[in-house]
């Protein structure tokens, strides 16, 4: 008897420890706000954003940025973390944009899609290196839009 209590107050141990090193793992979400940006764009701020509890049900308020003008735009972010993100836009009048992480090419994203969808999870690093990365999302001469970038201050915590 002892040793099943003993059990179980193990096991709800770890499980209680299971979920809330989940809860730690959410991704930090960076807006475009909070980047350092170059080149020339077309804003569109969601201010329709509900307060309260049903905060978190709504995440896609904020600034939507497409690209003008020459298309070159870039948006660059410094973070101390493990992995990363970015979310934009699909749609047919978009194409390809590319992300740097420290300087490196490290992926291209290809935005053209019949069908429209506003703030799309795009992208997802593999766990990197902890440490302070930089990102960059470079437009290629092309239209692209962009949401946010996200990432985890440790993907392990």
């Amino acid at each position: 008897m002892f040793l099943g209590i003993l059990y179980f107050a193990f096991f709800a141990q770890c499980s209680l420890n299971l979920l809330q090193s989940e809860e730690l793992s959410d991704p930090i979400s960076i807006p475009i706000s909070s980047m350092r940006v170059t080149g020339n764009k077309n804003c569109v701020t969601q201010t329709n954003c509900p307060n309260g509890e049903n905060m978190p049900l709504t995440p896609n308020c904020g600034q939507v940025c497409a690209s003008t003008g020459d298309h070159l735009l870039k948006y660059e972010y410094t973070f101390k973390g493990d992995r990363f993100q970015v979310y934009g836009t699909y749609d047919s009048q978009l194409h390809e944009y590319d992300i740097y992480l420290d300087n490196a090419l490290f992926a291209t994203i290809n935005q053209n899609r019949q069908t429209k969808s506003e703030y799309a999870l795009q992208f997802t690093s593999h766990t990197i290196d902890y440490g302070v990365h930089t990102i960059r999302i470079s437009g290629k001469g092309q239209a692209f839009s962009i949401y946010k970038v996200a990432y985890w201050p440790s993907s392990e915590a």
